[in-house]
């Protein structure tokens, strides 16, 4: 491990290769102070919540809608990324695919969608909510340290050739207790433990249905597949995550702490998260900051509330709480949107960082981060950009990232490639 030349304070720096031969820069993020408090919080671990794994993910999706994740056809993946992303296209309705979403004439009509406010927290519908208190009994009261107020996508449809999106509010024990509970295991015999009339309700539960395996399976045979958004199912948060590449051509990573983390744990995107509600900010129908500014004028629309609006707005405050980068230090594009089926289909735009900051600038900013979110991540990574496109070519290299930042890594590589 070396010290950073001057104007690379406080950041240490050293190589990771993984078995496919690909070598990241990995920098040491934490101070002794970081490490201090860690330390201090390891018995705090996380519960982790019932996504599926990514081969479950891929049954998942062909069993929703006889087809591979994303289908291919518009991103032409080869089947080696297909089969192991756990992703469907963000259009769906009754078990059939609508909206382009992943190329730049349909990423600019979903940036333009109208959102329409709905004013009411989240409930999930009767058979949803009987299911879903179930699960609260199963998995036992749990104390949030964060239990912001999220936005969630009630309905997308398209209206006179343009899209509309319904956005309300909910909490984010909503998302953990529904999408985040999506895997939790339904057989009474895994709970050898519990109380008896909750043993009764699971027994219940298999006779009415066809013994359902998990929360999953359940849902689909209740709903016939993968709910649409407007059916009050899940909670679906909506999510956002971001790629980014520095001015000397690496794309930036955070390996999460799965000690730290519920999900989304390893080599992941740098920023992420859940869009906060906003209501104020939902009903300005203003467009604020430069980078909003800019879309708009490259819409020639109207200054009205757009989709776009809310999604860049939060991706900026990840970018800025998680990397303590200012927003005019960077720009952002958006690139794509997608369902994770691993969480009910919660769904995810996905954004191209820009920075004129170097990968060890970025570090250090990450490293001088004082902000709690900053234990999330263990190390910031880099990996130069002709690797990473590289890899999403190579099998051998499928470990090498979270999927979330694979599909993340492949909407950018499609970006760059449209004129």
């Amino acid at each position: 491990m070396r010290e950073n030349q001057p104007g690379e304070v406080n950041v240490y720096e050293k190589s990771r290769s993984i078995e496919s031969g690909y070598t990241f820069r990995e920098f040491s993020i934490r101070t002794p102070e970081d490490e201090a408090l860690d330390q201090q919080q390891l018995p705090v671990l996380p519960e982790s919540p019932g996504v599926a794994s990514a081969r479950d993910a891929q049954n998942l999706v062909r069993h929703y809608q006889g087809s591979d994740p994303l289908v291919g056809i518009q991103l032409g993946l080869p089947q080696h990324i297909r089969d192991i992303l756990p992703f469907t296209f963000l259009g769906h309705h009754d078990q059939e695919i609508f909206g382009d979403f992943f190329t730049k004439q349909g990423e600019r009509e979903l940036f333009d969608a109208e959102v329409e406010i709905e004013d009411t927290p989240f409930t999930p519908d009767e058979r949803a909510n009987t299911l879903f208190d179930l699960v609260k009994q199963l998995r036992g009261p749990r104390q949030f340290t964060h239990d912001e107020e999220v936005a969630c996508l009630r309905g997308l449809e398209r209206r006179s050739n343009r899209w509309k999106c319904n956005v309300g509010p909910g909490r984010y024990h909503d998302f953990y207790y529904t999408n985040g509970a999506d895997g939790v295991s339904l057989n009474p015999d895994d709970y050898p433990e519990t109380a008896p009339e909750i043993q009764e309700q699971m027994h219940e539960l298999q006779k009415l249905l066809s013994a359902p395996r998990t929360v999953r399976e359940a849902i689909y045979q209740l709903y016939g597949g993968l709910p649409d958004f407007n059916q009050a199912v899940y909670g679906n948060t909506l999510g956002v995550a971001t790629l980014v590449r520095t001015s000397d051509n690496f794309f930036m990573f955070a390996d999460r702490d799965p000690r730290r983390v519920a999900v989304n744990a390893g080599v992941n995107c740098p920023a992420s998260g859940g869009v906060l509600w906003d209501e104020a900010m939902f009903r300005s129908h203003a467009m604020t900051g430069p980078t909003m500014k800019t879309m708009a004028d490259e819409t020639n629309e109207e200054l009205g509330l757009k989709m776009g609006n809310v999604m860049v707005r939060s991706i900026q405050e990840h970018v800025t709480r998680t990397l303590s980068i200012p927003e005019g230090d960077y720009d952002v594009s958006f690139v794509g949107a997608a369902r994770e089926i691993a969480r009910g289909g919660s769904p995810e735009f996905f954004f191209f960082t820009n920075t004129h900051l170097t990968a060890a600038d970025v570090a250090n900013r990450v490293r001088n981060n004082h902000k709690p979110d900053k234990l999330e991540a263990r190390t910031i990574l880099a990996l130069p950009e002709t690797d990473l496109f590289r890899l999403l070519s190579d099998p051998s290299g499928m470990d090498a990232m979270h999927p979330k930042a694979m599909l993340n890594a492949v909407f950018i590589r499609e970006f760059l490639q449209q004129p």
